[in-house]
């Protein structure tokens, strides 16, 4: 019987455990996603919407993808 108390025991402690951090990690991921602002801009070719990050910049412009800024026929930069 004690055996059996000893299980039972082992297992509840680690379902808290396993709880407890669970909900941590929620924190701790909520907190950063409330902290990580992208500024979105705009492809000058498509008007695709995308992260600053994600962009290709080319003479000041934005665009969605290497081709886009290639194929993009601006006037040369003086």
């Amino acid at each position: 019987m004690r055996v059996l108390a000893l299980i039972i025991l082992l297992v509840v402690s680690f379902l808290v455990i396993k709880s407890f951090k669970r909900k941590q990690e929620m924190k701790r991921l909520t907190k950063a996603k409330k902290k990580k602002v992208d500024n979105i801009v705009k492809c000058n070719v498509c008007g695709l919407h995308i992260p600053e990050q994600e962009a290709t910049i080319n003479r000041g412009n934005y665009y969605c993808c290497l081709e886009h800024a290639n194929q993009d026929n601006l006037p040369p930069a003086a």
